[in-house]
């Protein structure tokens, strides 16, 4: 079989799992964003635990056909790897670490949020959800820039490590602010929607 064919078939299966990853962790953050209105419904937790237990499989499709790419484009030699796939490789091992701290750190905390608001958690509770959810935002966008954006391929390890820098940082900063913010504005700020409970 043509290599080109074989590149474009695991590209496409890479992309495609990129996406699902990504419109999960977009719907796991909606869902988390309803506690700043009030405690989340049961409906609201359990889809939580279900998109993160549905997040491994996606995970793991990434790593491989990651890995499939790597061998087709390098034949997995280091001196062949460019500073794009280094960043590539960083920030998926970024993402797993994170989704494995979700599990054993997150989930277990946003279960005090079916008993009360976001900004009603202890302040140490908040950051830490804050602070894994602003690695998650910034992971999947820094996935998605490597996945899409041809100019990466020309940028050195320094200017990578500085562009990925600023974005992590400033997703940190925006989760750290929201973080602070639930716990300073009342409740009667934002508009809650109908009732979920189930």
């Amino acid at each position: 079989m043509d290599g080109s064919i074989l590149i474009d078939a695991a590209r496409y299966a890479h992309l495609a799992t990129l996406a699902a990853g990504i419109g999960m962790a977009a719907l796991a953050d909606q869902n988390v964003l309803r506690a700043l209105h009030g405690p989340l419904a049961t409906v609201d937790l359990a889809l939580l635990h279900r998109l993160h237990r549905a997040m491994i499989p996606v995970l793991v499709a990434i790593w491989t056909t990651g890995i499939v790419l790597l061998d087709l484009r390098t034949d997995l030699q280091p001196s062949e790897i460019t500073p794009k796939l280094w960043a590539k490789l960083a920030v998926v091992t970024i993402l797993t670490l994170n989704a494995w701290a979700i599990g054993r750190l997150a989930l277990p905390a946003l279960e005090d949020l079916g008993r009360m608001r976001f900004g009603d958690l202890p302040a140490s509770r908040r950051m830490l959800l804050a602070g894994l959810g602003g690695i998650s935002a910034a992971s999947w966008l820094s996935a998605l820039a490597l996945g899409c954006f041809a100019g990466l391929r020309d940028l050195g390890g320094q200017e990578l490590l500085t562009l990925f820098g600023l974005i992590y940082g400033a997703s940190l900063y925006g989760a750290v602010v929201v973080a602070l913010a639930a716990r300073l504005v009342g409740e009667e700020w934002f508009v809650r929607p109908a009732s979920r409970r189930a």
